[in-house]
């Protein structure tokens, strides 16, 4: 049996649950959603989001009658990984390859079974976060996600069978993997060309190519994903390839070693990574 805690504060731990209710599935809400998403009594719920709206930890569109997320959560967020090392690093060598290609590039990590975004990098200043499905601090699923198939394909066999236990296999576009067995077959694709590719099947007009960082075992500790809403192919693929040649010699055997070549496919005509 469970221990309690004596320390914990109950109103405290409802409005943090109240946060984890908005999903990628569940980005913005009516006040009875919320309330019956969390079983609680309307007038609880409304002081507690009345609350949260005063720190803009949530926001509410009169229009819609709608909340979600606020512009503190997009903060504290930030703030708190930014003291991430493996973060830091990483977005040091995304940056300029974001913005010289119009690109959004996002990290993800495995923790506690669960696939979390940890950092995105946008292109420029005006590119709204409100333009993206990803929510950074947030759950992802494996099967529709190049994030998801890197970190599933690498993870070891215990871990990968918990995560496709787990997995909702939904449909979220026409191009979506439903089946566990294939999507069991691309993951092993995936181990053996180093790489996954994302073309709409999470959000049908969005493209990505995921890649691994291994820690100095070899072993899997994030995946970094670059994506485009409208950027050619090629394009797209030449700017994983750039981020990729900026990383592999700076980055610290602490934090990762990448191991990569360059081919260059004249059936696709674009460029590939090739992890080894």
């Amino acid at each position: 049996m469970e221990k309690k805690n004596d320390y914990t504060i109950a109103s405290v731990q409802r409005a943090l649950r109240i946060l984890k209710l908005f999903d990628n599935q569940h980005k913005e809400m009516t006040l009875t959603e919320i309330s019956n998403r969390a079983d609680m009594r309307k007038g609880t719920m409304l002081r507690i989001l009345e609350t949260l709206r005063a720190e803009h930890f949530v926001r509410y569109d009169s229009r819609t009658k709608r909340y979600q997320l606020g512009v503190a959560i997009y903060m504290l967020s930030a703030s708190a990984f930014s003291f991430n090392d493996l973060a830091a690093v990483v977005r040091s060598y995304v940056e300029s390859v974001t913005r010289e290609l119009n690109l959004v590039a996002h990290l993800g990590v495995l923790q506690e079974d669960k696939i979390v975004l940890i950092d995105r990098v946008l292109p420029n200043s005006n590119f709204s976060v409100y333009d993206l499905y990803s929510i950074i601090g947030g759950e992802i699923e494996p099967h529709c996600t190049g994030v998801g198939k890197v970190i599933s394909a690498f993870a070891d066999p215990e871990t990968r069978k918990r995560l496709l236990d787990t997995c909702s296999f939904a449909r979220k576009s026409p191009n979506t993997i439903t089946d566990r067995q294939e999507y069991e077959r691309v993951l092993e694709k995936v181990r053996q060309q180093g790489y996954a590719v994302n073309v709409g099947e999470n959000e049908e007009y969005l493209k990505c190519i995921t890649y691994p960082i291994f820690d100095a075992k070899h072993e899997i500790m994030a995946a970094l994903r670059r994506e485009s809403f409208s950027a050619s192919t090629r394009s797209w693929m030449i700017a994983a390839t750039k981020l990729c040649g900026g990383l592999q010699p700076r980055c610290p055997r602490s934090l990762g070693r990448v191991l990569y070549k360059v081919i260059y496919s004249k059936t696709w005509e674009t460029m590939f990574l090739l992890w080894i």
